[in-house]
Parts: structure tokens; sequence; C-alpha cells
């Protein structure tokens, strides 16, 4: 009887061992990456979205991910840029800045839940 229960007891650590490791790796396996390093200037994508303010745009480009745009120009009318258009964008990406205030909204992390790294 304490032969099995030894058995018992070693094969249910086992298998936990397993479990464990196995969701370790789809863990990290299936975590988010991004495809820019952070030194590219020039990307090609289509407009997913756009919103307007008084003095600037906001584009959503889907290039290789989804990267932001915010273009700040008082007279962006005359760029006449709709959803589905294919443009060239040129400039700096950085990451979106962690968040200042713990248990607030964390910008970055909704960022990286909709897969943008980048802005």
């Amino acid at each position: 009887m304490r032969i099995y229960l030894k058995k018992s007891k070693n094969i249910l650590l086992y298998s936990n061992i397993f479990l464990m490791v196995v969701l370790i790796n789809r863990i990290c396996f299936f975590l988010p990456k991004s495809v820019y390093k952070g030194n590219e200037n020039t990307f090609y994508g289509k407009v997913i979205s756009i919103t307007e303010n008084d003095k600037n745009v906001k584009l959503i480009i889907k290039a290789k991910e989804k990267i932001i745009v915010n273009y700040y120009d008082e007279n962006y009318k005359h760029l006449n840029i709709q959803y589905g258009d294919y443009i060239y964008i040129s400039g700096n990406i950085k990451k979106p800045p962690t968040n200042t205030t713990p248990n607030l909204f964390n910008y970055k992390k909704y960022l990286l839940g909709n897969k943008i790294f980048w802005i």
C-alpha cells in the first residue's frame, strides 16, 4: 500500500511539473512581439483609423504591424487622407510611455493589448 501511494504521489508531482512547463511555454510563445527594432523611420501601410483634433490628426496605419501616427499641423486638411488609403510615413517611432501612477489606466498595456507597440 505504501509503495502504491508513493508512486501515485510521484506521478502526480511529475504530471504537475509537466503541466506547468507546458503552460509557461505557451504563455512565452504567444506573447506579442514587435517586428520593428525602433531605428526604422520610413513606413508604408494602410490607414485603418483617423481621429481629427484642432491642431493634429491621429492615424493608425497597418504596416507590418499597427502604428499610431500623430501629425501635428493646423492645415492637415490638405492631406486628403481617407480610410483604406495606402500611405508612406516618415518619422521617428518610440515606445509608449510606462504608467507613472500605479493602479490607474495603463496606456502602454492598453496599446499592447491591441498589438500596437510603437507610436
